[in-house]
């Protein structure tokens, strides 16, 4: 196992220290028979390998670079690669005042220890902002004294990439939870395609406002409620191009469109290729 203490300050300051920070690369797995209490806040980011974390709140996660461990001072935990498995991880230890009102305020989760954060050569290079070899380097030389304010901007550094982290780690959670407006909202765009809808009435139906449902519409699916349907029609089209032989002129009828021109234009529009060529591409 290679190990690299890269950061480790003389003093702290008054809004926190950051006490510790290096690099372990192939590192062996260890017994998980017994958990350790860290006492400090740490931050274990996984560079590389496989392994495991678990705790005495009894969270347990596989884990797999690109993840990122945070433990907290009284809990009981564990973690590393499995037997015979290697890992390499970045770590920084750290604490004081600050970072214990980031956890009254809910910013650090002792419930969400792992946080899922890619790529992972990014996040390593924002992990390690802290050390500036030819900065310290200076200083020695220099014999200049390294003051606590400068210690406080490591601190803060830290917090700025801990903000991003756990915003990062939010919009992911907020993306995976269930959105009952959002499926409410496409099965109405995709239903009765035959018939013109106005947009404004889904708003309606979901009692919110149109502006409010069109900005949250987009930013769920990529497109605008209206344009989300004018597609849902075109697969629908699509569909029975390939499974059925009705013409183009029935389907134009059956979804809506104003005739079989139009379904042919607005088809090649959106495919690149007419309904008649499909077709024979299909049947080819």
């Amino acid at each position: 196992m290679l190990s690299s203490i890269l950061y480790q300050p003389a003093m702290a300051s008054p809004i926190g220290e950051i006490k510790l920070a290096g690099f372990m690369n192939k590192s062996h797995s260890k017994s998980f028979e017994s958990m350790r209490v860290f006492g400090s806040y740490a931050l274990v980011y996984l560079l590389e390998g496989r392994g495991i974390y678990y705790d005495a709140n009894r969270y347990r996660s596989e884990l797999a670079a690109g993840d990122l461990l945070l433990l907290f001072p009284e809990l009981a935990h564990s973690y590393g690669p499995r037997q015979e498995d290697t890992w390499s991880e970045f770590y920084i230890v750290f604490g004081g005042p600050v970072f214990d009102l980031w956890r009254e305020e809910g910013l650090l989760d002792f419930r969400r220890p792992v946080i899922r954060l890619l790529p992972v050569d990014r996040w390593a290079r924002k992990l390690a902002f802290m050390y500036n070899e030819n900065m310290y380097n200076e200083k020695e030389t220099d014999q200049t004294p390294v003051v606590a304010s400068e210690h406080a901007l490591d601190v803060c550094r830290l917090l700025a990439v801990l903000t991003e982290a756990v915003a990062t780690d939010r919009i992911e959670v907020a993306e995976r939870a269930p959105r009952p407006w959002l499926e409410r909202a496409c099965m109405i765009l995709e239903t009765n395609l035959d018939r013109d809808l106005d947009p404004t009435l889904v708003a309606a139906e979901l009692g919110i406002s149109y502006e409010s449902f069109r900005k949250k519409f987009q930013q769920a699916k990529g497109v605008a409620p209206a344009h989300y349907r004018a597609i849902k029609r075109l697969q629908a089209a699509q569909s029975l191009l390939d499974h059925t032989r009705l013409t183009h002129q029935e389907i134009a009828a059956y979804l809506g469109f104003n005739d079989a021109f139009h379904f042919s234009k607005r088809f090649k529009q959106w495919t690149g290729i007419s309904p008649r060529d499909y077709r024979r591409r299909s049947d080819g």
